[in-house]
């Protein structure tokens, strides 16, 4: 496994949208496969959908995490991207999801804490993900909610699991 010490929070910047869909504009734009490990919705999959509280909050995985991704040029070869779906109108359960799935790789044989940094950081240009990632991660790691996040996160390491295997197994490791 690849060396990672940060994860680089971006948002899709649509009001719509899931894996598939991204994976498919990065086709367009040359790239061999979607450039984000995960991606989590925010209940409308696509333009025109209604919105499912169901998929609001939910994870998919996008890039192997042993592929390096192409999220944020000049830093992916040691990092994980994650993208909330949205411009700046994201949901408490992207923010809960963000947090577990932070915790849960955190927690992952990754070596030392890492850093979880937002894209902008890093491309001056961006506004990127369009939120304050550090006063998120404060407001939904407190100690008071960890036993929820807690509970989110042995789903998201479940569901995680599930849908790479899944994801790998239907789109030839996408």
């Amino acid at each position: 496994m690849r060396k990672i010490d940060t994860i680089i929070v971006h948002c899709s910047a649509s009001s719509a949208g899931c894996a598939r869909l991204i994976n498919d504009w990065h086709l367009s734009r040359g790239f061999n496969s979607i450039g984000y490990h995960f991606v989590i919705l925010n209940g409308r999959p696509y333009q025109g959908a209604k919105y499912m509280a169901a998929l609001d909050g939910q994870i998919e995985v996008g890039r192997p995490l042993g592929q390096v991704g192409a999220h944020c040029k000049g830093y992916n070869r040691h990092s994980i991207g994650v993208c909330l779906i949205g411009r700046d109108d994201f949901t408490v359960s992207q923010f809960r999801a963000l947090a577990a799935l932070c915790d849960d790789l955190e927690s992952a044989d990754m070596g030392p804490l890492l850093n979880i940094i937002p894209h902008a950081f890093y491309n001056k240009k961006k506004s990127c993900p369009n939120f304050d990632v550090e006063g998120v991660l404060n407001e939904y790691r407190k100690p008071c909610e960890r036993k929820e996040i807690s509970n989110a996160k042995i789903y998201v390491t479940n569901a995680t699991n599930q849908l790479r295997k899944a994801y790998e197994c239907l789109s030839g490791g996408v």
